[in-house]
């Protein structure tokens, strides 16, 4: 389905946050059905703010992302794309500079070097992960280790001083733990799940 726009109150909220912002972790709460919209006005921002980055996907392929891009006008120059979906269920795979495949979101550590990587050929000073579900790798992974994955990506991209946005969707009691664990660890925590 295409993007909708999340409510504007909530967008002023985001914006508001997210120009304020310089490093550490950041987590973004919200419902399922506004996740797609999220990511893409995060993105717009992030991207207005002068920020290039590497958005993780373990939710939609890079083909979907692609297309709703396109379709809100966003210019995807200055962001790299990880598509963790893709391989997983056999999907065609967009060959593209923009793009790298993850083979799934049970192999927490070649995604997390990917990751590092990915970040370390972006030029601007003001650089970003947007990684777009942590409710994902939960449901792939043990609690405790997703928490091993969460809390090193944010160790490892704070010394590299790169913005680290995680989001989050609430799910079940395990995810909740998780979330819990997550927001001791964060220097943000956005909620947009009015």
């Amino acid at each position: 389905g295409e993007a909708r726009r999340i409510n504007v109150p909530n967008l002023k909220i985001l914006e508001d946050k997210l120009a304020k912002l310089d490093g550490g972790l950041v987590l973004l709460q919200m419902l399922a059905k506004d996740s797609l919209a999220v990511n893409l006005e995060a993105l717009k921002i992030l991207r207005g703010l002068g920020y290039e980055g590497v958005y993780v996907s373990l939710s939609k392929s890079y083909a979907e992302l692609a297309k709703a891009l396109r379709e809100q006008g966003i210019e995807a120059e200055g962001i790299c794309f990880l598509d963790g979906v893709s391989q997983m269920y056999g999907l065609a795979q967009v060959i593209s500079p923009e793009v790298s495949y993850v083979n799934s979101p049970l192999e927490l550590t070649p995604l997390a070097e990917k990751i590092v990587k990915a970040v370390s050929v972006l030029s601007s000073e003001k650089k970003f992960v947007l990684f777009d579900s942590a409710t994902v790798v939960l449901l792939y992974n043990a609690l405790a280790r997703s928490l091993v994955f969460c809390r090193s990506q944010s160790e490892s991209l704070k010394r590299l001083n790169v913005l680290f946005i995680v989001e989050f969707v609430s799910l079940a009691q395990a995810s909740n733990d998780l979330t819990r664990e997550l927001e001791k660890m964060s220097s943000e925590v956005i909620d947009l799940q009015s």
